[in-house]
């Protein structure tokens, strides 16, 4: 750094050319691109929140640019960390990463939603290896101390150094190296993922039925043999990644009581996943070779004991969990508690029940918990490639 000031531009041309080009080409070729599109009322909530975003991103980069004037206080080599810099380190770049992510949701196509993370990710790497490296060895302490209250690129609110002091010293205390938290729980999702497109191979078709159970649909009586082969084949490696990520968790906890008792909650919690799995693969592959909903509905009758039982066995981990959280008994903040699969879970019943009666609907809902603790892994995951050493 032989100039005396910093770049004033910094990575911005780089990084803004790059996700809008990609953005640009999504639209322009997406008659050309493979698309899967959500039901009319998602579709509608996607575009309101797209049109949100773009807005948003408008402001923050009024705010930064014109209000904040940050290319005068580059010249002058001053840290800013008033304004709009209160809430995020970066805002230029988040006017672009919030922007092209609500042209990508007024698109409404699902095999797009990856790539604003893939933007989120590409702005994380960029940064770390060179404007923070930069601005560190200019600033040193400051700096540094202003990056663990701000967030880098999602504005939020900051954080409280008090807050902060007491995280840190719960942090010191996390279990395994980085590499091994974040396998596991890379695991962990991989392992949803065997469950939920197993969920989703079941049920996600004609959606029409006579029978007294829904899901005995018309989809699942004419469906291929080989979709319910996979989905049962699917539990079987399904079960040992969801349970590599589960036990992953108590990484997180620092004190050896409540995680023994996480520990020991979380092996009675096992069984029932797979057990639930395997009672609604095994009713649907009888619908679909027999037609005969009397039989399927007489094998339910006398198994669905099961479904009570498994429900009160698999809560208690996740209850005990979000008290924990709550409490302040884990490394992450006290308010994750609120992102605990159970919550994640609810909202996202409450999206299905706004879903009009499709194939997707079906296999969203069927597949609920096995996206709830996808988002619950990825939430944790991304907390601890941020906060955590």
């Amino acid at each position: 750094m032989k100039k005396s000031h910093l770049p004033l531009f910094g990575i911005g041309p780089v990084y803004a050319i790059v996700i809008v080009l990609v953005t640009v080409l999504a639209v322009v070729l997406k008659g050309s691109l493979p698309s899967v599109m959500p039901p009319r009322t998602v579709q509608m909530i996607l575009k309101l929140i797209g049109f949100f975003l773009l807005v948003l991103a408008g402001c923050i980069w009024v705010l930064a640019a014109v209000v904040s004037k940050i290319d005068e206080h580059i010249l002058k080599n001053e840290l800013v960390t008033d304004g709009i810099y209160t809430w995020v380190r970066n805002p230029l770049y988040a006017a672009f990463l919030l922007g092209c992510t609500g042209i990508l949701l007024i698109e409404g196509n699902l095999l797009l939603l990856p790539l604003p993370i893939l933007y989120w990710a590409f702005l994380t790497v960029l940064m770390r290896h060179t404007e923070e490296k930069w601005l560190l060895a200019r600033y040193g302490e400051p700096y540094r101390a202003y990056c663990q209250r701000v967030n880098r690129c999602i504005p939020w609110f900051p954080k409280r150094r008090g807050n902060m002091d007491k995280q840190r010293e719960r942090c010191v205390s996390v279990r395994k190296d980085r590499k091994t938290r974040v396998t596991m729980l890379l695991c962990g999702m991989l392992g949803c993922v065997c469950f939920g497109t197993g969920d989703w191979l079941m049920m996600f078709g004609d959606p029409a039925s006579d029978a007294a159970l829904s899901w005995l649909m018309e989809g699942v009586r004419t469906m291929a043999a080989w979709r319910l082969n996979l989905a049962m084949a699917l539990a079987f490696p399904g079960i040992v990644l969801y349970g590599m990520g589960l036990f992953g968790m108590e990484n997180y906890i620092p004190r050896e009581k409540p995680r023994r008792a996480y520990h020991y909650l979380n092996i009675f919690g096992m069984t029932p996943w797979i057990a639930l799995h395997l009672l609604y693969v095994m009713i649907l592959t009888l619908w679909s070779i027999t037609g005969d909903s009397g039989v399927c509905i007489q094998l339910y009758e006398r198994l669905k004991w099961m479904i009570p039982l498994s429900v009160a066995v698999m809560i208690p981990v996740f209850v005990w969990w979000a008290v924990l959280q709550g409490v302040g008994s884990t490394v992450f903040p006290k308010g994750m508690a609120a992102a605990n699969v159970i919550v994640i879970y609810l909202l996202l019943k409450g999206i299905s029940l706004c879903l009009p009666i499709s194939a997707f609907r079906m296999g969203f809902t069927n597949a609920l918990m096995s996206e709830s603790m996808i988002i619950w892994f990825g939430i944790a995951l991304i907390w601890d490639i941020r906060r955590l050493p």
